[in-house]
């Protein structure tokens, strides 16, 4: 998923707020909230909450439906 995966958990979560001070450090070069979370979870886990999400919204379901059918 990569930077795709990690944009979703940014948008679609609502906590943490992953451009808090708090998780944000720039000495360490993280500077964004992408980079806290690229900085705080490996990538696997960015992956499972990319498709908790996807699939919590409804869209993983459309998707594989479309492809079903399409």
């Amino acid at each position: 998923m990569g930077r795709s995966g990690a944009f979703n958990v940014l948008y679609g979560r609502v906590s943490p707020k992953w451009g808090e001070a708090v998780l944000v450090d720039k000495g360490r070069d993280i500077v964004t909230p992408i980079d806290a979370i690229k900085a705080r979870l490996i990538s696997e886990e960015i992956d499972e909450l990319y498709r908790e999400i996807q699939k919590l919204s409804g869209y993983l379901h459309r998707m594989v439906a479309d492809v079903k059918n399409g």
